[in-house]
């Protein structure tokens, strides 16, 4: 490797650190406000102190939601006499006619702004268009009577507007590790999210307690060799009888499950279609390994977790539609990521199980092939993620 080489990887490796870390940093400044600005403040702001302040409280607010700072504009009004827009009132400490998209409703914004505003001693009078739904807020400080406008915000739906955001489905892989309380804990979480449930005898407690919880659940196994000790299926003649009876008897007790996860290390793929198949008769679908993103981080807890949350919206702004983690998880990091993933979901992120993913995946194109070939029963969900037809959304299959 010569100079030249090293000094571009370093860059581009530090590039990507600052790109992580300002997400991180708008991801983390939004974290918590709501909660901390329940309670009006006791400090007293001058209003020049207050027109200075709102206006960026205001943007950093939008921000969290997602809305793109071109999105926000300074505010405009109709000249009715010769029909031109023109600056807002100059007397108002500002005006902001902010875009916003369709996925996401004025009122998750303002019940936030209103929030946001009684911290400081003021609130809005919000007026909705009954057909455009956008919304008209007039700011005015509680104590005034006369509820004079001192600012004004407008919602404005537009559709050509879209939130960098994404699907997700998020997999815990080593469940096992939790004890009894924690793993509790896990099921009753209202999040949706997937689990790797596991086959072993002396793991059955466990699966008996996931099984009863409903939670989606996926069976995952490798291929390998006749020598290889650890491999679920075993290539070769002499073990055929073997693993056909062991995938009917997974199908016969695992009928619910969201699919079967092949590894693959051996890269024989006639034996891993021979795999498929007999899940497929079994009712089973499956799915490659590498549409899995294998989620590391040097850092642990609460770090860990905006590490993931910040690896999402990188991948996302690299135009990824759909990303499934695989993610081994201590109970503590499970749960701040089970708190804080409301704060991701704001920004118009969706979380599914795994199950729910591929269905919602699927669907166009089963409803595509009907109406091009409607006998043609070649395609079937498992094969559109697994190499054998192309999906509509862009599936993020890096590992990592």
């Amino acid at each position: 490797m010569n100079f030249r080489d090293t000094k571009f990887k370093i860059i581009l490796a530090a590039a990507l650190v600052i790109i992580s870390a300002v997400l991180l940093y708008f991801y983390c400044s939004d974290s918590g406000k709501d909660e901390v600005k329940k309670t009006p403040t006791d400090r007293k702001y001058t209003d020049d102190e207050l027109k200075k302040l709102i206006p960026g409280e205001i943007d950093t607010m939008l921000f969290s939601y997602g809305i793109k700072k071109d999105w926000i504009k300074d505010g405009k009004i109709e000249n009715k006499e010769d029909k031109k827009t023109e600056k807002a009132n100059p007397n108002l400490w500002f005006a902001k006619d902010i875009s916003i998209p369709f996925d996401l409703t004025t009122i998750e914004i303002t019940s936030t702004l209103t929030n946001l505003l009684r911290y400081y001693g003021l609130e809005e009078q919000v007026t909705e268009d009954p057909k455009t739904r956008n919304v008209n807020a007039d700011i005015f400080f509680t104590k005034d009577s006369m509820k004079k406008t001192v600012a004004n915000v407008k919602l404005l739906y537009s559709d050509k507007i879209k939130r960098d955001a994404a699907d997700v489905c998020l997999i815990i892989n080593n469940i096992t590790d939790y004890k009894s309380n924690e793993l509790n804990d896990a099921l009753n979480s209202t999040e949706s999210y997937s689990i790797v449930l596991p086959l072993t005898n002396d793991k059955s407690d466990i699966q008996s307690t996931i099984l009863n919880s409903k939670k989606d659940f996926l069976l995952k196994f490798s291929l390998g060799n006749e020598e290889d000790i650890e491999a679920d299926f075993k290539t070769g003649q002499n073990n055929i009888r073997e693993w056909k009876t062991k995938i009917k008897s997974v199908s016969f007790e695992f009928p619910k499950t969201g699919g079967a996860i092949i590894e693959n290390p051996i890269r024989d793929y006639i034996f891993e279609e021979k795999i498929r198949n007999e899940f497929q008769n079994g009712n089973i679908n499956t799915y490659k390994d590498t549409l899995l993103i294998r989620f590391n981080s040097p850092n642990t807890e609460e770090k860990k977790i905006y590490d993931l949350f910040t690896d999402i919206m990188l991948r996302t702004k690299n135009g990824f539609n759909n990303h499934i983690y695989l993610l081994n998880l201590t109970p503590s990091e499970f749960a701040f990521l089970d708190k804080e993933i409301i704060n991701i979901k704001k920004r118009g992120y969706k979380f599914y199980s795994f199950k729910d993913l591929m269905r919602k995946i699927n669907t166009p194109v089963l409803k595509i092939e009907e109406e091009k070939e409607p006998k043609n029963d070649q395609g079937t969900k498992a094969d559109s993620l697994s190499g054998k037809n192309k999906t509509p959304n862009k599936i993020d299959k890096t590992k990592k």
